[in-house]
């Protein structure tokens, strides 16, 4: 056995401290960055507000951010399998991802109060940018935690990740409510323009922490195969193994569910129910504040009853986000009380109450999702799968926009939902054939 073998070897069970809490810390300031830009309330109020209540500009915004995560993937992972370190590889993508995120509020700024269309495609094909090069660095994040974390401490690492995460974007959101109130010093878009501003800075520091991870070195592949060849035995590996296959389809699944339902709770309580954009801050805030609350349940079920059944459990919140949203209009619009600057009707307190069940879905299942996929990839063959498992994911990038599409200018949200709750149930029949990995170890 070579040294490199025997070292990953003698490591392979240890817990990597120091990659834990760097990667903690990352994951906590970068959830901040993140709500200064996040896709499922800012931008489609952003988008609203630049594009004069065009719902097709929603599902733009948020197709082009979701592509950008999903297409490098495949690349990536081929590159990288001839590669005995990765970290260079997730140092490059950090220099683009910052850099984008520092141009964002520059094209909002100067652009956004004469040329809107043109601040508001700039600044989205910035974010596809942003997002290409977080797909680009994803592989080698993924790699780099799955040979310093042990199986038995991945619930605790993503949990805690989440957890401060949630924290730390709870403030953000209510800073962002004041940023975006009408009593602010900052008018309409520059007070965009400073809240993408704070994200570029956040991610900055996020990216600082998981850059001085001390990588452990791999056992890298001989050659490269051609990516025809490299197509041909991941999806062989999918097809040999029900449990990989059946992983991908609920992912999918889940990327459908939440692409028509998540993106359009917002433009649907703005546009139908004539809430006022400044409650988008603190409806952010309840949704980080129940992300934060329900990782405790979900980190806590990841380590102790394994990762199928987390996701059964938190496939739950992904179904409620659509029931509530068709359910809000239904509601009386009568003011019941006034608190946090905001008039608040039952509309508005279901509508809140599905903001705060799309924060604990999207806690919940990518924690499940992710800790699942580090759990079963084999170590020799793992960046073939994360190449093509992320690939099937691609077109799942495009369901926000034809979401849009479907609702259109005749303001069709409940189709849109119903929908997103008919790929939720068909998700939830995937996870329910999944196998618990950790009980053939």
């Amino acid at each position: 056995m070579s040294t490199l073998q025997t070292s990953q070897h003698s490591h392979g069970n240890q817990l990597d401290l120091r990659t834990f809490i760097l990667g903690v810390s990352n994951g906590a300031v970068y959830m901040a960055a993140r709500a200064c830009i996040d896709p499922e309330m800012l931008l489609p109020a952003f988008a609203i507000q630049m594009m004069a209540g065009n719902v097709v500009w929603v599902g733009m915004i948020s197709t082009l951010f979701a592509a950008g995560w999903f297409w490098p993937q495949i690349i990536v992972a081929r590159y990288l399998e001839t590669r005995t370190h990765l970290m260079p590889t997730y140092l490059a993508s950090v220099v683009v991802r910052c850099t984008c995120a520092a141009l964002i509020p520059v094209a909002v700024y100067y652009w956004g109060p004469a040329r809107p269309q043109l601040a508001f495609v700039s600044a989205s094909l910035l974010l596809f940018a942003l997002a290409s090069a977080g797909g680009f660095g994803l592989v080698p994040f993924m790699s780099v935690v799955h040979d310093a974390i042990p199986a038995r401490w991945l619930g605790k690492f993503f949990g805690l990740r989440y957890l401060f995460g949630g924290l730390l974007s709870f403030a953000a959101g209510l800073w962002i409510k004041d940023t975006l109130s009408a009593d602010s010093a900052s008018t309409f878009p520059s007070n965009y323009a400073l809240v993408f501003a704070m994200g570029a800075a956040l991610m900055i520091i996020a990216a600082m922490f998981f850059s001085a991870v001390r990588e452990r070195p791999r056992i890298p592949a001989r050659r490269a195969l051609p990516l025809r060849m490299h197509l041909v035995r991941a999806m062989r590996m999918i097809r040999d193994d029900a449990n990989m296959r059946r992983l991908a389809k609920s992912r999918a699944l889940y990327g459908a569910s939440a692409g028509l339902s998540f993106p359009f709770v917002i433009p649907l309580a703005i546009k139908v129910l004539g809430m006022p954009v400044a409650a988008v801050g603190l409806l952010l805030s309840l949704k980080v504040l129940s992300y934060t609350v329900t990782n405790v349940l979900w980190s806590h079920i990841s380590d102790t009853h394994g990762n199928r059944r987390q996701l059964i459990v938190s496939s739950a919140m992904v179904l409620l986000v659509p029931l509530l949203t068709i359910a809000a209009p239904l509601f009386s619009d009568t003011v019941m009380f006034h608190a946090l600057a905001l008039a608040w009707t039952p509309q508005l307190l279901v509508i809140a109450a599905a903001c705060m069940a799309v924060g604990a879905a999207m806690s919940g299942q990518p924690l499940g999702f992710n800790a699942f996929l580090v759990e079963i990839l084999p170590t020799r063959r793992r960046m073939t799968f994360l190449g093509v498992f992320h690939l099937m994911l691609l077109p799942t990038a495009a369901v926000p926009l034809l979401g849009a599409l479907l609702i259109g200018s005749a303001d069709r949200f409940a189709l849109g939902m119903c929908l997103a709750a008919v790929c939720g149930i068909v998700m939830v029949w995937e996870i329910l054939r999944l196998h618990e990995v950790r009980e053939d170890r």
